[in-house]
């Protein structure tokens, strides 16, 4: 393994410099000589004598990681963030400990910061009103007097996190190499997925257009209220957004004095995040306390938009599927369906997984929906997937930990809240338009699409096989003896497969003409559909006369 390439730079090196210390000192030197990181880098002769901190051993390893991820700055604090969501590799002592790296972390001084703004202001508030790893925010005036806030990249931010990157991917690398033991944990995987992430959260552009699609989705409603972005305002180093006055939502004192009904906004908002989950597959991935308002007329609005999560329509229908799956005891289906929404799925020991699952779901199946606890049963459900090593798409993962950030501030303000009770009638309406006729034939039509591309591809496929034959030299001399027999066989059973798929085709489209009654038609049925179904039927029994009369079935 060559890792001498991401020390090209004094700048890259320098930072490396930084991190192995730290590392060292919270009592990780042994890991950093396994990975033999002292071979390749020659930073001092007593790069491994560095002290430890004082009694180092009486704190646990979640411990001493999570101070050493403060200590190493913006890209390591943020990294131990996204790894406090991930519940289905990291046990409740490990997501604890990363969860105190949500708190608010240092501030930094205005004039620091002020050069990177342009003179559109005619007020700034010097103290930030929030401050976290990558940006904090201000208040401020613009010229005509709108109030506004200013989100500021802190300075180098970009570069910072550049570097740190790349040396996260080669130490990820170190550790599968030379640690078989956290390929369970998939490290590699992991940085990428964290620099997916990242990535995105410190494109500010990516952060408008994650507002503007939130706001294009709920622009009218009556409930969701999303702020204005002044896009003139804006550039890539601090976005210029409409100041929310509003209340917090854990702050109840203040939302009853005001005359909020908390069971009536509980209720709503929960049915609001099922939408985004179900139906538009977008939504708000970081719905802390601090990051959510109720304005005075009980609308509720969201603020920073960086970290949103998204799933498909396929990934969404996983999702119902999973819903229902467990409902009605269908262990084969949800192993089914978990294996689509994982990782590299693989079981050792499929039995007890299935024993495992079927035990978690009778143990919860009874319960009666007041005293259902959706955050235990997620949180186990992902124990049980940690202890088989099966790792979530990162989506499902951002989609767990925001459901339970969201049922644990409404079980404050309405203790009687249960996630799955409101939202299940959002659960069936998707269902049923998943399995509508014109679901249905949408579906159906792309499957006949594929078939049609898959069979025009076939020559095309050849050919390019033959030419790289020719490129690679390779010469083929063929000597066949009674193979003229054996193409005949393989074309008549080419033959039969397309009769068979043009067969199928006729009956699909005849059933639509006569669902929608086209044409003229007798007795309520399509004529054209009818004919098409009975020309298919006469085929088909041609060809299986065909095939009968071989004596091949």
């Amino acid at each position: 393994m060559n890792i001498i390439g991401i020390a090209k730079t004094y700048k890259k090196l320098k930072r490396l410099n930084q991190i192995i210390p730290v590392l060292i000192k919270y009592g990780f030197g042994g890991i950093l000589k396994e990975l033999k990181i002292d071979y390749y880098f020659y930073l001092s002769k007593n790069i491994f004598k560095i002290k430890e901190i004082k009694n180092y051993e009486s704190l646990s390893n979640a411990k001493r990681f999570t101070l050493a991820l403060k200590e190493l700055g913006p890209t390591f604090i943020k990294l131990g963030q996204v790894l406090s969501t991930r519940e289905d590799l990291f046990n409740d002592e490990w997501i604890t400990e990363l969860e105190t790296l949500q708190d608010k972390t240092d501030n930094l001084p205005f004039n620091q910061i002020k050069s990177l703004l342009q003179d559109d202001f005619s007020y700034i508030d010097e103290k930030p009103l929030a401050s976290a790893s990558i940006a904090q925010v201000h208040f401020a005036r613009l010229k005509d007097n709108r109030e506004v806030v200013i989100k500021i990249k802190k300075p180098q931010i970009d570069e910072i996190i550049e570097t740190d990157i790349l040396l996260l991917k080669h130490l990820a690398i170190l550790l599968e190499t030379y640690i078989p033991e956290t390929r369970n944990f998939r490290p590699l995987n992991l940085v990428e997925e964290f620099e997916d992430i990242i990535t995105k959260e410190i494109d500010f552009y990516h952060e408008r257009q994650n507002m503007r699609n939130f706001k294009q989705i709920f622009d009218g409603d009556e409930f969701i209220y999303v702020p204005e972005v002044y896009e003139e305002f804006c550039n890539k180093n601090y976005l210029v957004i409409e100041y929310i006055k509003g209340t917090k939502i854990t702050n109840l004192d203040e939302l009853c004095s005001k005359g909020i009904d908390l069971k009536e906004l509980t209720i709503k908002w929960s049915k609001k995040v099922i939408e985004q989950i179900l139906v538009y597959g977008f939504f708000h991935a970081d719905p802390h306390p601090g990051n959510i308002f109720i304005l005075d007329d009980g609308r509720l609005a969201y603020v920073d938009f960086g970290m949103m999560g998204r799933l498909t329509g396929e990934m969404r229908a996983f999702i119902s599927k999973l819903i229902f799956a467990i409902s009605d005891k269908d262990i084969d289906e949800i192993i089914k369906i978990l294996s689509k929404m994982s990782n590299d799925f693989y079981i050792s020991n499929m039995t007890k997984f299935k024993k495992e699952l079927l035990d978690f779901i009778e143990s919860y199946y009874n319960v009666k929906l007041k005293n259902f606890d959706v955050g235990m049963v997620l949180k186990e459900m992902l124990r049980i997937l940690r202890r088989h090593n099966i790792t979530l798409i990162v989506d499902y993962v951002l989609l767990d930990k925001a459901m339970l950030t969201i049922e644990s501030i409404s079980k404050k303000m309405y203790p009687e809240f249960n996630v799955f009770d409101n939202g299940k009638e959002i659960v069936k309406e998707v269902i049923k338009n998943e399995n509508n006729f014109h679901s249905l034939k949408k579906r159906a039509t792309k499957n006949i699409q594929n078939i049609n591309e898959l069979l025009q591809d076939i020559p095309n496929n050849f050919s390019e096989a033959l030419k790289q034959l020719v490129k690679s030299n390779l010469e083929i001399k063929f000597y066949h003896k009674g193979l003229d027999e054996f193409t005949k066989e393989i074309d008549k059973s080419a033959n039969r497969l397309t009769f068979g798929i043009i067969i199928s085709a006729i009956v699909i489209a005849s059933s639509f003409i006569i669902k929608s009654e086209l044409g003229p038609s007798i007795r309520g049925l399509s004529i054209f559909g009818v004919a098409g179904l009975i020309f298919a039927s006469i085929l088909g029994l041609w060809l299986i006369y065909g095939i009968l009369k071989s004596g091949r079935l």
